[in-house]
């Protein structure tokens, strides 16, 4: 996998239609029941997980990035481009349950030790 092209991860749109290599589909979780939003909100929410599946540091990761959301530019929802300029509603949040603990910023919602058993 560490051969994929840094000019939009070696995508290409032809005939309407956007093609992207096996691996990055692979990688993003889908194969090929990927739609262009999916993989937009994958490569933005969990870059480190590309960085390191690619073998690249993160300028190649956002320079092929950076690329990608060019050429799908005006093709595609903004937010989903650059989720970061979205205007969106936030909950929330997740929270840790009242007997979780936290380890080194990991929380461990159940109590040490497993199988898990019912109080």
């Amino acid at each position: 996998m560490c051969s994929l092209s840094e000019n939009a991860f070696g995508a290409r749109i032809e005939n309407g239609i956007l093609f992207i290599p096996a691996e990055l589909a692979t990688l993003a979780g889908q194969g090929p029941n990927l739609s262009v939003e999916e993989l937009l909100s994958v490569l933005h929410a969990f870059p480190t997980t590309f960085e390191k599946g690619f073998c690249w540091t993160k300028g190649r990761f956002k320079n092929a990035l950076d690329s990608l959301v060019r050429i799908l530019d005006g093709r595609v929802s903004r937010d989903y481009l650059h989720p970061e300029s979205a205007s969106t509603r936030h909950g929330m949040g997740a929270t840790a349950p009242p007997d979780a603990e936290i380890r080194n910023g990991y929380v461990v919602p159940f109590p040490a030790g497993f199988p898990l058993k019912k109080k």
